[in-house]
């Protein structure tokens, strides 16, 4: 598959005609394999169309086993903006019914939740993927679970949120952002000399040195930026927090 014209539905028609064999033969695992397989090579080819189509002609294969189902839920958090969100949102229906989760699998299930609006959902999904054993994606759940409980106003639930994920240094990737955001805002909480903690704050996250095009390419984490600079700005509750506020987020001074 990896040395395979993708491009070609005749292609694509030959390895699915085999991923069924093996399927709904003695190799069910191997057809899953190959179906994880195909669905990362869309991805990393940027073929959208590809991946709907495939998709469309394969629903109920891809739907029957989670492994299957979460491998396209992937493909949709990976780039959400290339696929429609009522796509998404019918490929979301029903995943509260399923019963053969592993954890990992409900990060593209929580993303994908907040990424169409449903946060209440999102959050459902984190919390049933900390009730089950700890995975290596443990610690991003922790992280958002840490950043939902400050949206609710419970400093402490986050704070122990928080401290149950990796430290900096052993995360990757986006949980180090979440990491900086969660940390930043129970650092202004807790600070005593608001002035100072707004200075250090501030440079930090000025150096994440996030863009307009990164909220486009990962729209899950817009909110998330938001909440945390409208935090900070309140918590130093000084005119340089307001305009840093405004510059960051273009809002309105009140």
């Amino acid at each position: 598959m990896e040395d395979a014209d993708l491009s070609d539905e005749r292609v694509i028609d030959g390895v699915n005609e085999r991923i069924h064999t093996w399927i709904n033969g003695v190799h069910p695992q191997a057809g899953r394999a190959a179906i994880s397989t195909l669905i990362h090579l869309f991805v990393t080819r940027n073929m959208p169309k590809h991946l709907q189509r495939y998709v469309a002609k394969n629903e109920s294969m891809l739907r029957k086993h989670s492994s299957t189902w979460s491998t396209v839920a992937f493909a949709y958090a990976d780039q959400p903006t290339r696929y429609p969100c009522m796509k998404i949102l019918a490929w979301l229906q029903g995943w509260e019914q399923r019963d053969d989760w592993e954890p990992w699998m409900l990060t593209n299930v929580h993303e994908l939740c907040r990424v169409v609006g449903d946060h209440a959902s999102g959050r459902r999904a984190v919390q049933q993927a900390m009730a089950m054993p700890a995975d290596h994606m443990h610690s991003q759940f922790r992280l958002w679970a840490a950043h939902d409980a400050l949206v609710d106003g419970d400093s402490q639930l986050a704070l122990r949120h928080f401290m149950g994920a990796a430290r900096l240094e052993n995360l990757e990737g986006h949980e180090r952002l979440m990491h900086h955001c969660v940390e930043s805002v129970l650092r202004m909480q807790q600070a005593t000399d608001k002035a100072a903690a707004f200075k250090a704050v501030r440079k930090q996250l000025d150096e994440l040195g996030l863009t307009g095009k990164f909220f486009e390419e990962q729209p899950v984490y817009r909110p998330v930026y938001q909440n945390t600079i409208q935090s900070v700005a309140k918590e130093a509750n000084s005119l340089r927090s307001k305009w840093w506020k405004f510059s960051k987020l273009g809002l309105r001074l009140r």
